[in-house]
């Protein structure tokens, strides 16, 4: 066997050649691919290159792996498993199925509170919300330095779905 040079292997060689390991021909590999079965063809021979084994050989009408075919299908199903893991975008945030809780410490009316928990009750009915009363000077220095009253009202204003909320400064 070759030495095997990684800056030179693609991962799109290897993703073709576990469809064509999963579907043992490359009309099968091709559709669950969504190519044309000589794209698949042509995309193995720089694998078989790159790692000295002809890895898939034609038996009439199926293609059958070499032993050392069978032997790397092993090792590559974990690195391409854990590369669509790592490579996934993440879920957008959708409050109906999230079971997440947030803690939220800022002095706000009881109104307000009632409001904002009841908006997260319905749009998000597994969200745990934790409010954390303490006196307004607790924040006073945050308020200062951060603007949190203003980032409050329009966060609070979204999840109650009013436009104005005061806030005693």
């Amino acid at each position: 066997m070759k030495e095997i040079r990684h800056h030179r292997i693609d991962l799109n060689l290897l993703v073709v050649f576990e469809a064509l390991m999963l579907e043992g021909s490359v009309t099968g590999a091709a559709t669950k691919l969504n190519k044309t079965p000589s794209a698949v063809g042509h995309t193995l021979a720089p694998l078989r290159e790159q790692v000295g084994d002809p890895l898939m050989v034609k038996v009439g009408r199926r293609m059958q792996a070499s032993p050392f075919a069978l032997k790397l299908i092993e090792d590559i199903r974990p690195i391409l498993s854990a590369s669509r893991r790592v490579l996934q975008l993440p879920a957008p945030f959708d409050p109906m199925f999230s079971a997440r809780s947030f803690r939220i410490a800022c002095p706000i009316s009881a109104k307000t509170l009632s409001d904002v928990v009841s908006k997260i009750q319905h749009s998000g009915p597994n969200i745990n919300i934790e409010w954390l009363g303490a006196p307004a000077k607790i924040y006073e220095p945050s308020r200062k330095a951060f603007s949190i009253w203003p980032i409050l009202a329009v966060t609070v204003g979204f999840l109650t779905g009013s436009r104005r909320h005061k806030f005693r400064r």
